[in-house]
């Protein structure tokens, strides 16, 4: 599962939670929201620009267009808005081909430069290039105080770096596995989104749909089983199904 579906997994989760009106009446307001946002984008407001990038990576009021994305976080870009140089990165990291190394290596550029001109976001995606071969010589340790930095801010559009965190303390590269420490990242992750989720995005991590973090089979079974067992605990076994086992 790519970053964008991963993403789109959560917001897919979370309507679960809406009757089927409130449902429809939540998607004529995603709609609405596109419209205006992409209003102010065309009268180049940089924040519009990348958060209408942001719509067209998710999939948000708009049919999900990866090429949108990206040609709207290059006009962020140009309007030197921080987040966006994070936002291309990850649209590089997470959905390109292996074949196109070249892409990581810029993924790689683009979020050092989204870190240094103040993104927090950018840091989650420093990290993320920073653990990925592909995009050069990995520092793992570097990564973690990239995520540690960014999970301080309990910010839950931010909870990739909890996830990735929990990720990297079960075991990748030269850390070592810490399995306490991998759990209460995790568990921080499920506090800000819902029980079972940050376990199921690790499982995605290892299940070498990704081409981030070296696959392992065996631990995207054992975390998706976790997720099962956390997200149960409240009444939800969307996690039990067997798409995910």
């Amino acid at each position: 599962m790519t970053f964008i579906k991963s993403i789109s997994t959560f917001i897919s989760l979370m309507t679960l939670f809406f009757s089927f009106s409130l449902h429809a009446n939540f998607e004529e307001q995603e709609k609405r929201v596109f419209e205006q946002t992409r209003t102010e984008a065309l009268n180049h407001n940089a924040q519009a620009q990348y958060q209408l990038a942001e719509m067209y990576l998710m999939g948000t009021g708009v049919e999900k267009n990866l090429f949108n994305a990206q040609l709207w976080a290059n006009e962020a870009i140009k309007n030197n808005y921080a987040d966006a140089y994070a936002l291309l990165a990850d649209l590089y990291l997470f959905n390109t081909d292996p074949y196109f190394k070249n892409h990581y290596v810029d993924a790689r550029k683009l979020a050092t430069t989204a870190a240094n001109k103040g993104s927090i976001r950018g840091k989650i995606s420093l990290a993320t290039a920073l653990i990925a071969p592909l995009s050069g010589e990995t520092d793992y340790k570097k990564a973690i105080a990239l995520l540690e930095e960014a999970a301080a801010t309990h910010q839950p559009e931010l909870v990739y770096a909890p996830i990735w965190l929990g990720v990297l303390y079960s075991g990748v590269g030269n850390v070592p596995v810490d399995t306490e420490k991998a759990n209460m990242w995790f568990a921080k992750a499920n506090e800000i989104t819902f029980e079972g989720f940050a376990q199921a995005m690790a499982s995605f991590m290892f299940s070498g749909q990704y081409h981030i973090i070296e696959p392992n089979k065996q631990k995207a079974d054992e975390l998706m089983k976790q997720a099962c067992e956390e997200a149960k605990k409240v009444g939800n076994e969307f996690y039990c199904q067997q798409a995910f086992n």
